[in-house]
Parts: C-alpha cells; structure tokens; sequence
C-alpha cells in the first residue's frame, strides 16, 4: 500500500541532492576567497558548512536521508554563517539570508521546515536589528518573512503534487498495490543487498484462480471490488518489510526482503488460507495458485520472474489452489 513517508523521504533526497550540490558549488570558491583574503574565521565557517553539504550529498546519491545531519549539523551551521555575514558586512551580508530560507523547506520535512524557519527568521532579524540601519532593517525583514510566507505555501503545493504523481507513476490506480515500474527498482535493491550482503529475498506470484468466471457471472464491478480487497487483505498480513505489486489482471507479486524460502512458502501458505476464509463480495469464494522462488535462482529481475512464472502455471497445471516452491 502507499507509504507517504517514504514518498516524502524520496522527494527530500532528491531535493536535498540538489541543494548540496549547488551549496557545494557556491561555498567552495568563497572559502577559498576568505583564506586569500585572510579570513580565517570566516573561512571555517564557510568550510564547515560546505562539509556538512558534503556528507549530505554522499548520503543523497546513496538514496539516504539525514535529519539529524540536516536539522541538526546543516541548520545551524548556515544559521550562524548567516549571522555571522549579517554583523560583519551588514547589507551586502543580508543577501544569505534569502538564500537560507528556500534551503530550509527544500532539505527538511515540511513539520520540520516550518519550526526551523520561525527560529531562523528571528534569529537573523534580530542580528540584523542590532547591525542596521533602520531603514534597511525594515526592508530587509519585511521581504524575509515575505519569502518565508511563500516559500512555506509553494513548498507545501510541491510536496501534494509530488506525492500525488509518484502515486500515479508507481502504485496500482485499482488495488493500490505497487505497479510494475516500481517493482523493477525494488527487485535491483534486493540483488544489490543479496550481492554485498548475501541477504536472501524471496518472491512469490500468486494469481487469483478462476478470476474470468467472477467477471463473467458478477460484473466487472464486482470483479474490481474483489482485486480491491484482494490486496488490501495481502498488504493486512504481510510484514512491514515485504511489498504487494500487481504486475497483471489479477495476478499479483509479493516481495519478501530478508527471507529464505521456507518462511516465504509458510508466509504465502497462510496467507492461502486467510483469503480462502475471506467472504468477498456476493459471498465470493476465492482460492488462489502461487510460485515461489529466491533471488539465488537467477542472476537477473527478468530471469527470476520467469522461474517464479513457470513455478505458478505448475501450481495451476496441478489443480490450482496450492503453491509450488
């Protein structure tokens, strides 16, 4: 089923590699300048938040995410430069300060963003207050707080519209089961993890038996409900680690992370059980047919859903209702 908050992890990892790339690209040349000119204070502090953007990429291009690194490491260490900028060079300092707000709301979930902002709005207003003049201290917090105000209200529409297009681009519009696209990009995580850290994973195709005959004497309606609560029921019983995707009709995918084959058959033998139980709707019986296979049986994604395919339309060939691992 969707998960927002790995959706917004996603889209704070992309934004976050971006934003340290392009940190990274303006604090190197300015920390070099400061050392030319000898300012060294100012020097280091420019130096310690280009390696703090640092680590945050290599954590971005390695698809993490850091909030302590980021609320914690990132934050203040811009804050203060900020500041810092602020009391020595006044207005031509005050320019970071703009800067400062759009990196806030593109590297920090948006709870985050808002309370990080507050503090670092009032915290640089009121060095600007004590270091301006009058006239420029109004302009100045005026048009931060301005953008703060709208950088919080675009950020807020990007994050919905992000959300409801990876939903589009990797979920099931139906059943809400991962689509096939996503199920390419799980099966490369899963040989990456067997590769370096030998972790088996499993996979198991199951396929509703006698599905046209529902559609057929139901209704096509009647049919969807079935897909409907078909998934929901899988994605109820599965693990916190395993994925549902549905890669046709009514036959569906269930990736099992960190599983040998004798759990994932026990798994799917259960879950047998529970959907043969289930009353669908107009009382509908089901009964399902699976293959199961590890990701030690083939060296590719297409290899390994061939075997597990192959494996399924023997549990059918046999009689249907029962696995064949």
């Amino acid at each position: 089923m969707p998960d927002n908050q790995n959706l917004d992890i996603d889209f704070l990892v992309k934004a976050g590699q971006r934003m340290s790339t392009v940190a990274l690209a303006l604090l190197i040349p300015f920390t070099v300048n400061h050392i030319y000119q000898e300012r060294y204070l100012a020097a280091v502090l420019v130096s310690i938040a280009a390696a703090l953007c640092g680590i945050n990429l290599r954590f971005s291009l390695q698809k993490r995410f850091s909030l302590p690194l980021n609320l914690l490491g990132i934050m203040p260490a811009m804050t203060i430069g900020v500041c810092y900028a602020l009391y020595n060079q006044q207005e031509e300092g005050s320019y970071w300060a703009y800067l400062g707000v759009f990196a806030i709301y593109f590297v920090l979930p948006l709870k985050y963003a808002v309370i990080t902002n507050v503090v670092y709005v009032c915290g640089v207003i009121l060095v600007a207050y004590f270091n301006t003049q009058l006239n420029m201290f109004i302009r100045f917090s005026t048009v931060l707080v301005g953008i703060s105000f709208f950088s919080y209200i675009s950020n807020k529409e990007l994050s919905a519209k992000h959300e409801t297009l990876e939903k589009l681009l990797n979920f099931d519009v139906l059943t809400k089961a991962f689509n096939r696209r996503q199920l390419s990009s799980s099966l490369r995580e899963s040989y990456e993890l067997f590769y370096e850290k030998k972790q088996i994973s499993c996979i198991a195709i199951v396929d509703i038996d006698h599905f046209k005959r529902i559609n057929d004497t139901h209704g096509h309606p009647i049919g969807d409900q079935v897909l409907k609560q078909f998934a929901a029921i899988i994605c109820s019983y599965l693990s916190s680690k395993d994925k549902l995707f549905r890669i046709g009709g009514e036959e569906f995918l269930i990736l099992m992370e960190n599983t040998e084959l004798s759990e994932a058959n026990g798994t799917t033998t259960a879950l047998c059980e529970v959907i043969k139980a289930h009353n669908f709707p107009n009382n509908i019986k089901v009964t399902i047919s699976a293959g199961i296979c590890t990701i030690e049986e083939a060296k590719t994604e297409e290899k390994l859903i061939e075997i597990c395919d192959k494996k399924l339309y023997q549990a059918k060939s046999n009689g249907r209702d029962q696995i064949v691992c």
